[in-house]
């Protein structure tokens, strides 16, 4: 895989750790409780558009306007590219809402069309919910006939929160202290995460063509929405809209940007991320670009590679959506796993750039081995990426979140 060695560019950059900006305000997961029974705690509410909520509860911003010249989606996904995506059956796959474990889950996330059409469940198969979903698109289209917008009904302890992204419709159903802001932002983050994956352009053909059928371009992609569910519930960064660094020593980031930078060899590759689980250790884009990439976009991208296998097999080349970037179309996207917990990604809006960004990587990964105590010190990072509340030295402090306004950072010690 070895392709002719370019001029590396040595223009200068933004070393972007920070500086990204927020769609919106997600909320925190607290502990899940069983879903089933307890409605005579309470009686029956129904949150409208209208009638709750204060502009406070979720932000939302218009995607910004950009030049940007990404390449299209594919007319058409074949079964191979998906095939890497295809795990095993998951474990509640049999379940429907007769079945006896059905009541007693934590969580859970339906994503059907404004057909009725079943998209995601997270228990159990949608093929199995065909004559479930449409009761939950009859209760939205309901309230909708009343002009109004339904966004959630109490029953007692149990929350059914609801939330329209254009043709698709997504509702949870959840027995928690989570806030409506929360359970919201955790619908928001999985539809952008199928924009990510399908873009808007292709959801979009739902608006003519209602009976379209998401489920077989979305095959094996499960799995990256349960990952993505289930993050949301115990990694605060999301509700601090902001990006979770590695911990390390400032010289050696700022070597690894360095190295990040120099390594530049095509006008066309947009971002580079180094990458820890879901941890960014840097983030370099050229400077001039007036984008930045925003939490939630990065969020998306980590969730992506870190909850797909295949990607540690072997380097990937695979398109992908950043819907605050630009949600109509893709770019694509080289991933290849450095070590065993640090991934890198390089971003580009040619999809023929497999070689020369393969190239790119193995440039980077010479230098970060030939500077002197680089490789050594980002190991030992990457093998202690938490620390103790006690190594800040506070007498009885128990424990701290922090967000850095200035750079949205954010950090936190273990739980001891």
């Amino acid at each position: 895989m070895s392709t002719k060695k370019k001029e590396l560019s040595d223009k200068s950059f933004d070393e972007d750790l920070g500086d990204l900006e927020a769609k919106f305000v997600p909320g925190s997961g607290g502990p899940e409780t069983p879903l089933g029974g307890d409605e005579e705690k309470g009686g029956v509410e129904i949150v409208l558009e209208q009638s709750v909520l204060s502009d406070d509860d979720t932000v939302f911003s218009d995607n910004e306007n950009n030049e940007n010249t990404a390449v299209q989606p594919p007319a058409s996904v074949e079964d191979d590219d998906m095939s890497e995506y295809i795990s095993p059956a998951r474990k509640y796959a049999d379940e429907d809402p007769t079945h006896p474990n059905w009541p007693t889950h934590k969580k859970h996330v339906f994503i059907l069309t404004n057909a009725g059409k079943p998209i995601y469940t997270r228990y159990g198969d949608e093929f199995k919910l065909a004559t479930f979903m449409p009761s939950i698109n009859a209760i939205i289209s309901f309230v909708e006939d009343q002009d109004d917008t339904i966004r959630c009904i109490i029953m007692g302890e149990h929350k059914v929160v609801f939330l329209q992204r254009g043709p698709l419709y997504l509702a949870t159903v959840a027995k928690t202290n989570e806030p409506l802001s929360h359970l919201e932002s955790v619908l928001d983050y999985t539809h952008a995460q199928i924009i990510s994956i399908l873009t808007q352009t292709i959801v979009s053909r739902l608006k003519t063509r209602p009976k379209f059928d998401l489920r077989n371009m979305l095959s094996g992609t499960d799995k990256i929405l349960d990952a993505l569910i289930r993050t949301m519930d115990n990694d605060p960064q999301y509700m601090f809209k902001a990006s979770h660094c590695l911990r390390m020593p400032a010289f050696a980031r700022l070597q690894l940007s360095n190295i990040l930078h120099i390594n530049r060899p095509l006008e066309e590759l947009l971002f580079s991320f180094l990458v820890s689980g879901h941890q960014l250790v840097s983030l370099v884009r050229p400077r001039g670009v007036r984008f930045t990439v925003k939490p939630q976009d990065l969020h998306l991208l980590m969730n992506f590679v870190s909850s797909s296998p295949s990607f540690r097999t072997s380097e990937s080349w695979t398109p992908i959506c950043l819907p605050n970037f630009n949600e109509n179309s893709y770019l694509h996207a080289y991933v290849s796993y450095l070590t065993a917990d640090l991934f890198l990604v390089l971003m580009s809006t040619k999809p023929d750039h497999f070689y020369p960004l393969a190239s790119c990587k193995n440039n980077i990964w010479e230098l970060v081995k030939m500077t002197p105590d680089l490789l050594d010190t980002l190991n030992t990072s990457l093998r202690n990426p938490e620390y103790s509340v006690a190594d800040i030295e506070i007498p009885s402090l128990l424990h701290f979140l922090y967000k850095a306004q200035s750079t949205s950072q954010f950090t936190a010690p273990r739980f001891d």
